[in-house]
């Protein structure tokens, strides 16, 4: 929604957040597109589907679409996972839609399915955790990229590919010292 992060305060999760603001969302529900939110994790973090729910998206996904046996953090579902089922939801969708997905591999812990098949970084670095999660969700969006080139929607389809937020090196120090 173009709102700036401020470190220690998310606006998302503020009672002024929910105040009527133009977005994306619904300036594009209004000449009626299909609004949505893709997220591997609980919808309901951070205020999401309400702050969501205020700016114009209609359906939202979470990790209760998603199967008990999927790989998961803390967070959600894998970025393999959540652009999976991204493409069966997209595939489906009627033309035009908003469709925001939100992945979580690039946050600590740094997990991913040890089966997946990007090239690791072979380091002792003590950043090689949050290195190889940098990969994997980057191999994972390649991934998904390949996959969607393939549907007629590709041609007609804007991506744009924001991070939520920037790498917090105190984040990062803190869980240094929990490995």
């Amino acid at each position: 929604c173009s709102w700036p992060v401020l470190p220690g305060f998310p606006l998302i999760s503020q009672l002024e957040s929910q105040k009527y603001v133009e977005t994306i969302g619904t300036l594009l529900k209004n000449i009626d597109y299909s609004t949505h939110f893709i997220y591997g994790g609980n919808a309901d973090f951070d205020n999401m589907k309400g702050f969501f729910r205020s700016h114009g998206f209609d359906k939202f996904y979470g990790r209760e679409i998603f199967s008990d046996e999927t790989f998961s953090t803390s967070w959600g579902v894998s970025d393999e996972a959540l652009f999976n089922k991204s493409l069966e939801i997209l595939k489906k969708e009627p033309a035009p839609f908003l469709s925001v997905i939100l992945t979580i591999s690039n946050h600590p812990p740094y997990l991913y399915p040890e089966d997946a098949s990007f090239k690791r970084v072979d380091s002792n670095e003590n950043e090689v955790a949050r290195l190889n999660a940098f990969k994997y969700s980057d191999w994972a969006l390649g991934e998904f990229m390949f996959e969607v080139k393939k549907l007629p929607l590709y041609n007609r389809t804007i991506f744009v590919i924001l991070g939520d937020h920037g790498f917090i090196a105190d984040e990062f120090d803190q869980n240094r010292s929990i490995e």
